[in-house]
């Protein structure tokens, strides 16, 4: 099996965030417009704040070395009988809120 048919999964970081941002305006943007400079950083603060630093983590697809799915998770606080928490007994909580691919999927 050649090496090139190979991708990973893992965790969405810093550098990925450029090649996201492509992805998400390719996906919802409005025709004929470009890519704007903000869409980067609101991402990164959206998905990468570490404030919202838990054991949910969005995560991204790499095949031949670039960016080709993207899922990104959020962590949800939950009440329960009157109390909040951002976790259950078994872990954490979140809401899926993108999911993309890349159109190369070959």
């Amino acid at each position: 099996m050649d090496g090139a048919a190979f991708s990973e999964v893992r965790n969405l970081a810093a550098q990925d965030i450029p090649a996201v941002a492509a992805m998400f305006w390719r996906m919802f943007k409005p025709a004929h417009t470009k890519l704007p400079a903000s869409l980067a950083d609101y991402l990164s603060e959206l998905y990468l704040d570490p404030e919202n630093s838990t054991d949910i983590i969005s995560q991204v697809h790499i095949r031949q070395g670039a960016v080709t799915g993207f899922i990104g998770a959020l962590p949800l606080k939950m009440i329960l009988d009157r109390r909040t928490s951002s976790r259950t007994q078994d872990g954490d909580l979140a809401f899926c809120s993108s999911i993309g691919l890349s159109e190369n999927r070959d």
